[in-house]
């Protein structure tokens, strides 16, 4: 029986810094101004450009470090947070060789692949998005801007939701074990060893994950590796398109959602989970360049290789495939026939 108290917020007078990431959908925010708002010397840090590990890396854990030396909060200064830019990396390289020059400052000039389908009254553009990119992709330009002004209404997988307080309770609800069950007893003691290396090597507790459920910890891994790699949500397709249409007017609708895409992880059986989980620790270590190649070879249209590197994963185990991928795309595809019946362009 949960206790009279249990929600009531913590007090103290003891000096406390509290640091969100303001992109973060499982503590954001929100909940550090909650937090704090209990506590009678709490400083509340908000880091812009950040997710769930807003400390790591970059300014912000020299404010930690001031902060255990003893300085008054009042001394902490937050200017460096609020102008952070995400980190960038150049994967497997360190200074280019002669035969490969620097990276021009500016854009880089993307050419996604953009398929259409038609009938007499109806056009469909398919557009394949790549969900966090950098500021330095320039994709929404020639076909695709083209694609959009003609098209009445935008329809995507998932709107990006604009409800952050929301977002946190649902991620909350599907992705936190709420009856206090460890992630340790969901998996093998080998995944969890792996598990704990594998935070350990990313500066991070070997219990930052223990309320997680073993689906939502394997997208957490990703999340790290996303935020190393100066990948950000509001820079993604999704984000920049469902923008662009409602300053438009263009009606958006979605063909699953964003909680439906929870409730599908959260569905998973447990050994299911455990083994989505393991793929990732096996990966971790090269995700950082997978994810770059992907992204790479979305950047320039080219499908099978990104068909390649987004099955690799999910390949040698058919009901994780059919679950995130060809269920999907069949339930996708029976939207798309049953949308040719209706005129317009979408």
């Amino acid at each position: 029986e949960i206790p009279a108290d249990y929600r009531t917020g913590l007090q103290s007078d003891k000096p406390v810094l509290i640091i969100s990431g303001a992109h973060d959908p499982i503590a954001g925010p929100v909940w550090g101004e909650q937090l704090a708002s209990s506590l009678a010397n709490a400083r509340h840090i908000v880091v812009q450009g950040a997710a769930h590990l807003p400390a790591l890396p970059g300014c912000t854990s020299g404010e930690v470090r001031r902060f255990f030396a003893g300085e008054p909060l009042g001394a902490l200064d937050d200017d460096c947070e609020q102008n952070r830019t995400p980190i960038r990396l150049r994967v497997g390289v360190g200074k280019p060789s002669p035969s490969e020059p620097a990276l021009a400052p500016g854009s880089t000039d993307a050419n996604p692949a953009l398929l259409q389908v038609a009938d007499e009254d109806t056009t469909i553009y398919l557009f394949g998005t790549f969900h966090l990119l950098d500021k330095d992709t320039d994709w929404f330009n020639d076909e695709v801007l083209v694609a959009f002004n003609s098209s009445d209404s935008l329809v995507l997988e998932a709107e990006p939701p604009t409800d952050m307080a929301a977002v946190q309770q649902l991620v909350r609800h599907y992705g936190v074990d709420q009856s206090g069950s460890p992630l340790s007893g969901k998996v093998s003691e080998e995944v969890m060893d792996e598990l704990r290396n594998t935070l350990a090597e990313a500066g991070l507790p070997a219990t930052a994950f223990d309320s997680l459920d073993p689906w939502f910890a394997s997208l957490s891994l990703s999340s790290i590796v996303s935020q190393r790699l100066g990948l950000d949500g509001e820079l993604g397709p999704e984000t920049v398109l469902a923008k662009a249409a409602r300053a438009a007017g263009k009606p958006i609708s979605e063909l699953e959602g964003f909680e439906y895409q929870l409730k599908m992880f959260d569905g998973m059986p447990t050994g299911m989970q455990e083994a989505f989980l393991a793929s990732s620790l096996d990966q971790f270590d090269t995700m950082i360049e997978s994810l770059h190649e992907m992204k790479e070879a979305w950047a320039r249209g080219d499908v099978d290789a990104l068909a390649r590197l987004m099955t690799e994963s999910v390949r040698e185990d058919p009901e994780l495939y059919r679950l995130v991928l060809s269920g999907r795309n069949q339930h996708w595809t029976d939207w798309l026939v049953a949308r040719l019946e209706q005129p317009g362009t979408v």
